[in-house]
Parts: structure tokens; C-alpha cells; sequence
């Protein structure tokens, strides 16, 4: 299979993805290993996280090494020029879905017993990374490339959209049930995944669900421990600076 049926070619990870998705990898799996020794509140979850981190940097560094492989597909960060303009753009609406019946808040997230250091780690980078790069880099490409190849499929619409919807109701269903809430929380979690997937798209970037996903996570975090959400505006602001410094305009235009 030519992997450029699903245009990941163009999504352009250069050395600097490659290198920067390796080291937060190694980042959070020693956060995940620090949570799991100190943390006893958030054990099973990590353990969790610590078994999709392998599996999706399993089927990263195979897709890098056999870009035609016809079992797994790993959509990455994409070049500087379009993680920082897809990151930034993602805060932004990450913010705006916090504050509708889209912000995906679970009782997991504004846990403060565990304090505010862990709630920060734990909720904002870890489980935001984790979770783009299982379902939003890896797990609808790979379950397209399965359908399209181990059941002859004519043609890749059927496929991508199964592969955008598998991704999506595993996402809602995961947060339903490894965090608990009410089972309308698997609706507004598969809404925010397809979501954050489109905007993956468009920017050939998984810079822009992590960015959503991160800010998201992050105005929960604060507002439980009562921080001003002056910082997540800081935040934005700074990140759409460097993104226009890399070109946001020209992207948006394109």
C-alpha cells in the first residue's frame, strides 16, 4: 500500500518531529514511571498510559522505517512550520470547547488530593500527549490501512471514515471508562476526537490536537485548584506569536 493514498506524505516530519516525538516520548514515559512509584491515586491509569505510549511509539518507529507498510500508518507532528501554526490554532479552540458541552472535564481530571504538581503532569502532558498520539496519530490510520488491505475494500472513503470513527468512539469510550462519568461524556469525548482529527487534517499536523487538548486539559486543572485562567490566555498568546512568526498567516491563507 502507497501511503500516499492517505496523504501522510505531505504532512512533511522532518528531523526536528522525529527528534522532538522521541524526546517527549522518553519525558512522559519517566513522568508515567514517577506517577506510578509516587502517586498511588492515578496507578491504574498510568499503567494505562504507559501501555499506549509503547504501542503507539512501536508503530511510529515502524511506520519511519517502512513508510509503505500495509498494517500500521503513524500521522506525526509535521515540520516546525506547521506544528507551531496547527498548536496555536488548536489552543484556540481548545479554549473555546473548554467553555461549550464539548470540554471533555471528567472527575479524573480535577482530582486535587494528588496535588497541584502531579494534577499538572499527569492531566495536562501526559494524559493530552498520550492520548493525541494513540488515537488521534495512530489508531485511524492503522485501523484504515487494516481495512482497506485485509478486507479489499475498493477505494480509501470507506476506510478513512471508519478508521475517523473507530478512532473518535475509542476515545469517548476510553474517557468513560477509565475516568468514570455520566455516558453522555462518551459523546461530547467522541465529538472532541473527531474534532481534533479534522484539525489534524487540515494542518498535516498532530500539532493541533495536542494543542486543544492540552489547553482543555489545563483550564480544567487550573480552575480546580483555583489559578487564575490568566495563565492559559498567556499561554495562547504566546504560542500564536510563534506560530505567526512561523507563518500562520500564509497557512491560513493556503
Amino acid at each position: 500500500m502507497n501511503l500516499n493514498r492517505f496523504n501522510l506524505v505531505d504532512w512533511d516530519d522532518d528531523k526536528w518531529a522525529e527528534g522532538f516525538a522521541g524526546l517527549m516520548t522518553l519525558l512522559i514515559a519517566f513522568i508515567l514511571m514517577w506517577v506510578i512509584v509516587n502517586v498511588p491515586a492515578y496507578l491504574d491509569t498510568a499503567l494505562v498510559f504507559m501501555l499506549m505510549l509503547i504501542v503507539a511509539a512501536v508503530i511510529a518507529g515502524l511506520d519511519s522505517i517502512k513508510e509503505n507498510t500495509v498494517i500500521f500508518a503513524y500521522a506525526g507532528l509535521g515540520s516546525l512550520k506547521k506544528f507551531l501554526p496547527a498548536f496555536a490554532i488548536g489552543s484556540v479552540v481548545g479554549l473555546i470547547l473548554q467553555f461549550s458541552n464539548l470540554a471533555i472535564a471528567t472527575p479524573f481530571s480535577v482530582n486535587i488530593s494528588t496535588g497541584f504538581i502531579a494534577a499538572m503532569l499527569f492531566t495536562v502532558v501526559v494524559a493530552s500527549y498520550v492520548e493525541e498520539k494513540f488515537f488521534r496519530q495512530v489508531l485511524p490510520f492503522s485501523a484504515a490501512n487494516q481495512l482497506k488491505n485485509a478486507f479489499g475494500v475498493n477505494g480509501w472513503v470507506i476506510p478513512s471514515i471508519a478508521g475517523a470513527i473507530l478512532g473518535s468512539v475509542g476515545f469517548g469510550l476510553f474517557h468513560y471508562f477509565v475516568y468514570g462519568g455520566a455516558t453522555g461524556s462518551i459523546l461530547s469525548a467522541s465529538i472532541f476526537g473527531l474534532v481534533m482529527l479534522a484539525g489534524n487534517l487540515f494542518f498535516r499536523s498532530g500539532g493541533f490536537g495536542w494543542g486543544a487538548h492540552l489547553v482543555n486539559n489545563l483550564i480544567v486543572v487550573l480552575a480546580a485548584f483555583g489559578f487564575s485562567l490568566i495563565y492559559v490566555y498567556a499561554f495562547i498568546a504566546l504560542m500564536l506569536f510563534l506560530a505567526f512568526r512561523k507563518g500562520l498567516g500564509g497557512v491560513l491563507r493556503a
